[in-house]
């Protein structure tokens, strides 16, 4: 889908969800991105991942998204409303949301992909 699109979390319940707040200027997402990309990837993980760029433009959501070979959804949350409904603090921010729309764990700096396969496990338990 093209960045920009939209998407309601209650369109993904039944599966696990990690919610992750970025910006294009934050150097710690950079680090995860690739984690999240491999996670992406992986047809055995059961995660959805959404990647919101806090307080971003689409046009630079767009360029970050060739320059780090990304597939999964970025969102664009311009005006950061969506940050503030999950009372982002600080960024990278991941949520790791149940099947059932409940927030399992809130996981403040970059993610491993080591950590991001136990969410995996944890969210699907």
């Amino acid at each position: 889908g093209d960045d920009g699109e939209s998407y309601r979390l209650s369109d993904l319940r039944g599966s696990p969800v990690l919610l992750n707040f970025w910006a294009t200027w934050c150097t710690p997402c950079r680090v995860e991105m690739p984690a999240f990309e491999q996670a992406f990837q992986d047809e055995d993980s059961p995660l959805e991942i959404l990647a919101v760029a806090y307080g971003q433009s689409v046009e630079n959501i767009a360029a970050y998204r060739g320059e780090m070979g990304l597939s999964f959804p970025l969102l664009a949350d311009d005006n950061m409303a969506v940050g503030n409904i999950f009372g982002v603090a600080q960024i990278p921010s991941t949520f790791l949301i149940g099947p059932d729309g409940r927030i399992v764990q809130v996981h403040y700096g970059p993610l491993t992909a080591d950590q991001i396969a136990e969410m995996a496990a944890r969210a699907s338990a």
